[in-house]
């Protein structure tokens, strides 16, 4: 059963908070019609907050380069100076 206190609203709208700062978003908060989906927003951190569960966020701008396989042949992995993104996030 889903149910929101008030500690659990409170650690919502910080998470959101983050999410929205600067440092991390690159977007205008008019462009991402923040009002109309601020709402739902929240609503799904609560329901991770009560569950206990991971709060699941896809980066869409990582900012690191796909490595070319021209280059560096079969590697994956970015290269170790794009690494320390990946323990700052």
């Amino acid at each position: 059963m889903h149910v929101c206190t008030p500690k659990n609203d409170d650690v919502a709208e910080k998470i959101l908070l983050l999410l929205l700062s600067s440092a991390y978003r690159k977007n205008s908060l008019t462009a991402m019609q923040l009002p109309r989906c601020r709402p739902a927003i929240v609503s799904a951190l609560q329901r991770c907050i009560t569950r206990g569960s991971a709060i699941q966020i896809t980066v869409l701008a990582f900012p690191f380069k796909v490595p070319n396989p021209a280059k560096v042949g079969a590697r994956k992995l970015p290269d170790l100076p794009s690494s320390p993104q990946f323990t700052s996030v």
